[in-house]
């Protein structure tokens, strides 16, 4: 499932997560259902393999860089207010990844924080 923005829509995530494994993996191709359903693209654009993820300086950008936006972000946090998260724990828990203390991919981060944007997107906003 792809957590980039275009495809966080609610009914394709709900629709997703009630896909059975070889819809979504099948023989090593990964998004095996959405390969399928693109039948106007011809095979060897739809098949290819050639086409990867790429490694970004995430972990970087959250220790760093983005560092005082995460702080900005989660001061009037929309899912602390919908009660889906704890925005003073989270910021306990942020800080513990900036700190090393503990062994938190910066993934755990990233996903909260990608939840965070969507809900103000898509829920309503909160002006900072």
């Amino acid at each position: 499932l792809e957590t980039r923005l275009p495809m966080l829509d609610h009914r394709l995530v709900n629709f997703s997560l009630n896909l059975q494994t070889n819809l979504l993996i099948k023989n090593g191709w990964t998004k095996y259902i959405l390969r399928k359903t693109i039948n106007e693209l011809p095979s060897e654009i739809k098949w290819r393999s050639d086409k990867r993820g790429f490694v970004i300086p995430e972990e970087r950008w959250l220790k760093c860089e983005y560092k005082s936006r995460v702080y900005e972000i989660f001061n009037k946090s929309i899912l602390d207010s919908l009660g889906l998260i704890n925005e003073k724990k989270f910021i306990t828990f942020y800080e513990d990844f900036l700190s090393n203390k503990k062994n938190i991919h910066y993934s755990d981060i990233s996903r909260v924080i990608i939840a965070e944007m969507w809900a103000r997107e898509f829920i309503g906003s909160v002006k900072l």
